[in-house]
């Protein structure tokens, strides 16, 4: 995590406006923002062919565990309810990558059908 260039964005378009860039592999995003929620916005990002890859961790208020459902059922690759501790939140940044990496590892390694 050490040298991450982060960019901050004040809406969940103007961070959707950003991934499409397709400069970017991260997105750490609130659920509930004014104007496109985090759930809309994981949903753009998904959708696209330049941000789809991207490894997403929504950081919210809402701690119910149907909010976490949502949450990764729209496409978040994590959830983590506020406050969050920075042991927290860079603990689930390494297990994400490390599941994103695994997965990599096992679609390249499968058999052309």
């Amino acid at each position: 995590m050490e040298g991450a260039q982060v960019a901050a964005v004040r809406s969940g378009q103007e961070a959707l406006e950003l991934l499409l860039t397709g400069q970017h592999d991260t997105l750490l995003s609130d659920i509930g923002m004014p104007g496109m929620d985090g759930l809309t916005l994981i949903e753009h990002v998904r959708a696209s062919d330049k941000a789809s890859g991207v490894m997403a961790i929504a950081l919210t208020g809402f701690g119910r565990l149907q909010d976490e459902r949502r949450a990764l059922q729209a496409g978040f690759d994590a959830y983590l309810s506020k406050p969050v501790s920075m042991n927290a939140l860079l603990g689930e940044l390494a297990r994400v990558m490390r599941r994103k990496k695994t997965r990599g590892m096992k679609e390249r390694s499968a058999p052309a059908s």
